[in-house]
């Protein structure tokens, strides 16, 4: 570890959020962060990365890696530096202001209770999202998953109402919701109150990997105030 380079970030658990999230990928069989977030996270919990162990950490083509990350330089969200062993060689770290938001925004996760969702003074984690991704100018979550955080965080959720939450584009939207509802991530059930109207649901082994996944994402989110 060159000079200058901090530890691996982690949790009380052991697992750093880009583990938690490719544990959350392999349950559920769905892609979780956009590739451009994926980048942030990586640097995030690892400081200083080259190239080579970014796109380790990533399942995209090379074309794709380099796109994205030339993105997020001329955003400002990531800057580089020639590495002190190695002057040819570039460390990828994120810029301060994009630390900056991370730290404070993330720190929303160990307040987040789902199970607190008829509490209406409660903050949504898509008021979180949305905030961030006006913050960072960019999308964190993929469509699949943005869908199965919504109904995780508010329970069994009308079409129309999960399609306003998601701020996704009609086609975009109902394509999505199709693909997750043949996987057997998203099952439909009646309205009592409306038989014309439905309701979409997480299977219960769906639910059980995010309260796990989330009870882990307050520990390490409890540690973001101790740095």
């Amino acid at each position: 570890m060159s000079e200058g380079e901090r530890e691996p970030r982690t949790h009380m658990a052991g697992r750093t959020n880009k583990e938690l999230a490719a544990l959350t990928e392999e349950k559920l069989g769905i892609r979780i962060f956009s590739h451009e977030y994926q980048i942030l996270v990586a640097l995030h919990d690892h400081d200083r990365l080259t190239v080579g162990q970014m796109a380790a950490e990533m399942r995209v083509s090379p074309s794709t890696f380099q796109s994205k990350l030339k993105n997020l330089v001329l955003s400002g969200l990531v800057v580089w530096e020639a590495d002190r062993a190695d002057c040819r060689r570039r460390r990828y770290r994120l810029s301060d202001y994009a630390r900056d938001v991370l730290d404070e925004e993330l720190r929303f996760l160990s307040i987040w209770n789902p199970a607190s969702r008829n509490d209406s003074y409660r903050m949504d984690v898509m008021t979180l999202v949305r905030r961030m991704e006006a913050l960072l100018k960019m999308r964190m979550f993929s469509y699949e998953y943005q869908l199965i955080l919504i109904v995780y965080d508010n329970g069994p959720t009308h079409t129309i109402d999960l399609h306003s939450r998601s701020g996704m584009p009609s086609r975009s939207f109902h394509n999505t919701l199709q693909r997750l509802v043949n996987r057997g991530l998203i099952f439909k059930t009646d309205d009592e109150s409306d038989q014309r109207r439905k309701r979409n649901c997480l299977p219960d082994w769906a639910r059980a990997t995010l309260d796990e996944i989330h009870r882990e994402l307050r520990q390490w989110s409890n540690s973001l105030s101790g740095r």
